[in-house]
């Protein structure tokens, strides 16, 4: 069986959800025992976090983190997955670090709409997901058109990630989400991309009227497939 490394931590809750949803489908799809997981919990400071998620700003500061992420991790593993789609910002970077495959949950997601037969796709992402074009690139590529919030709706779900990463999650937050995505499907989008891994912890099926691509379903589905 295959070993899995995990880059984790950003934020806990996901992390500790990642990890759960893997044992599970491991088991529901088929597997004999457990996998053998191994997760590197970043160590990011607090007011670093603020930083990158609330004010989008000083990313950088992440990447110290993810390289001994990677290189504490792959000696004991076949392949690494990242639950947080900002930390993909570096994810060229962080491959020409080491031999062992890196999973991206961008180029995974890509792949699930263009199978589905999409073309216009709206988005809910931290502002630094949508500044650095993280999806808009991976798409273009694939002839696929990517719709971004307005910057206030953008600024919307970037607080209520930052909350979630508090851990706070108020219905209030869910409704403030609710509105940008009615202002996505206004400008035309035929599905959704949960751009954050966290907005699974608040989010169900129950809360969209649109196709809904969850980046965090879509890496977890692609690490059951590798194991």
């Amino acid at each position: 069986m295959k070993r899995v490394g995990i880059i984790g931590g950003l934020g806990p809750d996901t992390t500790a959800q990642f990890y759960l949803d893997i044992i599970r489908k491991h088991r529901y799809y088929g597997g004999k025992g457990y996998p053998e997981i191994s997760i590197y919990s970043v160590p990011l400071l607090f007011c670093v976090e603020e930083e990158i998620v609330k004010n989008s700003v000083n990313e950088e500061k992440l990447l110290p983190y993810l390289h001994k992420a990677v290189h504490s991790l792959e000696k004991n593993v076949d392949f690494i997955a990242i639950p947080c789609n900002t930390a993909h910002i570096y994810i060229d970077e962080l491959r020409h670090l080491t031999k062992i495959p890196i999973i991206s949950m961008v180029e995974e997601t890509a792949v699930a709409v263009r199978s589905a037969g999409l073309d216009n796709i709206g988005i809910l992402a931290t502002a630094k997901t949508v500044e650095s074009n993280l999806y808009g690139k991976v798409f273009e590529n694939m002839g696929l058109r990517l719709i971004t919030p307005d910057p206030s709706e953008t600024r919307i779900t970037t607080e209520v990630i930052y909350n979630l990463l508090m851990g706070s999650k108020d219905a209030s937050e869910k409704e403030k989400l609710k509105q940008v995505m009615r202002g996505l499907k206004e400008k035309g989008a035929d599905a959704l991309i949960l751009g954050c891994t966290d907005l699974q912890l608040i989010l169900d099926e129950s809360d969209f009227d649109l196709p809904v691509f969850d980046s965090y379903s879509i890496l977890t589905d692609a690490v059951i497939k590798r194991l």
